[in-house]
């Protein structure tokens, strides 16, 4: 708390509200342009509110209002509130995704790329551009119009979990090859330039690989991978991603299934329970 020339610092035992939002299969849940969008997979429909409403008189509040909108079909859905008042959102339904869209508050269609086979994940980048994974690729949204990046050598080049900054253009993705794979242990993993518009891929040293979810961004916009070798790699900036070099920190003990987590005094490792 703030106090003259210096602040001070309160911890108390967290609890859980009374809030609440009634979903059938709950997804994604998005925050960008001051509003927070709630993805239900079970019926297609995402329920949107100001975070800002959370709070009122710097305690939680006992009601949240939100407003609906309803999707064509239930999928594995996600839904990103857009600074004039639209919606991107994933196209599909509970058999096949295949791309992505920008609709109004109605849930109207207002642009559509059907070009995304598998559609899965989403990463927000500087500018307030939205990169979006598919099976092939991936789209990258900018200024009204999708752009579709891929490497034709390899039709399936999955690039399902990213992270993104609002600091920086380039957007961390996995990359995945083994299209029958149950759970892929990938050794590549992908940068997605939003301004050159290309996906351009790296390797990781033989047998080192890492999980969806070990993509994170660090407080300056660094592309972080936790790597099951124990290393917290930090990539740089070009001109060393073009090189396909990267640098790395934390060498430590085996991570067969580590994570980041965002936290507001920088990154934490969370080491497999």
């Amino acid at each position: 708390m703030p106090h003259g020339d210096h602040s001070h610092y309160y911890t108390t035992t967290p609890t859980l509200s009374s809030l609440s939002l009634a979903a059938d299969h709950t997804g994604h849940v998005i925050t960008d342009n001051g509003k927070s969008a709630a993805f239900a997979d079970g019926t297609g429909t995402f329920e949107v509110y100001s975070p800002s409403d959370l709070t009122v008189n710097k305690r939680t509040a006992s009601e949240l209002k939100t407003q609906q909108v309803k999707l064509p079909a239930p999928h594995h859905g996600f839904a990103i509130p857009l600074p004039d008042g639209h919606y991107l959102v994933s196209v599909g339904d509970e058999k096949t995704r295949t791309g992505a869209a920008v609709v109004d508050a109605q849930g109207k269609t207002i642009t559509e790329n059907k070009e995304c086979p598998g559609v899965h994940g989403e990463a927000i980048a500087k500018d307030g551009v939205i990169t979006v994974g598919c099976t092939d690729g991936a789209l990258i949204y900018r200024d009204g119009t999708f752009t579709k990046v891929n490497n034709p050598e390899n039709p399936y080049s999955r690039s399902g979990n990213q992270a993104g900054s609002a600091d920086s253009q380039y957007v961390l993705a996995d990359y995945k090859t083994d299209k029958e794979a149950k759970l892929e242990r990938p050794e590549k993993f992908a940068i997605i330039d939003t301004v050159a518009k290309k996906r351009t891929v790296y390797s990781l040293p033989q047998g080192v690989s890492y999980t969806f979810r070990s993509l994170g961004r660090g407080p300056q916009g660094e592309a972080l991978l936790l790597t099951t070798d124990g290393k917290l790699r930090i990539l740089t900036r070009p001109p060393a991603l073009n090189s396909g070099r990267y640098s790395s920190w934390m060498p430590g003990a085996n991570l067969k299934r580590g994570r980041i987590r965002a936290r507001p005094c920088g990154w934490m490792v969370r080491p497999p329970m």
